[in-house]
């Protein structure tokens, strides 16, 4: 971490877009977040599968998606980097950023963003209201599903990589097996 970075315990969305290094933060309540290292080629195939069948799926339609590296910036001191996501209010996207939550959004899992992405995005995102968060655990191949509903997660569904997933929010099927690059089930 660079030192200027070191100098305060609370910093704001401004203090992050001033950040000159070739590091990459997110900022989640004042606090600042190192990003792993890039990815391993399993999570980075997981994404790509994933973004590509949004693309399709969503062509020529309302919502958008997107993938990392985008900044979201959720409040005065609340900046993250979501894996992908999908945004159907054109107003929130901005020339350099994302002012505001987008509808859907998905983490895949690795090892050192566990935490991070299971417990305190949990939060964040049901705060600043996610309608769809979807966490992927590449190693399990297994992606778990929280709704929003009367601004709360509801508890989890999960799917395996067997199963077809709904996204709600978006009116899409994916075919898990697709994304997890496994044999078709009953082939």
């Amino acid at each position: 971490m660079e030192q200027h970075l070191l100098k305060k315990e609370h910093y704001s969305v401004q203090d992050y877009m001033s950040w000159n290094d070739d590091n990459r933060y997110e900022l989640i309540d004042g606090s600042i977040f190192n990003l792993a290292p890039a990815p391993n080629i399993r999570h980075q195939k997981i994404v790509t599968n994933l973004i590509g069948k949004l693309y399709s799926f969503l062509d020529g339609k309302t919502c958008i998606p997107f993938v990392s590296p985008i900044d979201v910036v959720l409040s005065e001191d609340t900046v993250v980097q979501p894996d992908i996501m999908i945004i159907c209010d054109k107003s929130i996207i901005k020339e350099k950023y994302i002012e505001g939550a987008p509808e859907v959004i998905f983490e895949v899992i690795s090892p050192s963003t566990g935490f991070k992405d299971k417990e305190i995005k949990l939060h964040l995102y049901e705060k600043y209201g996610v309608k769809e968060y979807f966490i992927v655990y590449p190693d399990e191949e297994i992606i778990e599903v929280y709704l929003l509903k009367n601004s709360k997660f509801q508890f989890p569904k999960i799917y395996d990589w067997k199963e077809v997933m709904k996204l709600k929010t978006v009116e899409i099927e994916l075919k898990l097996w697709e994304i997890f690059e496994k044999e078709k089930p009953g082939d």
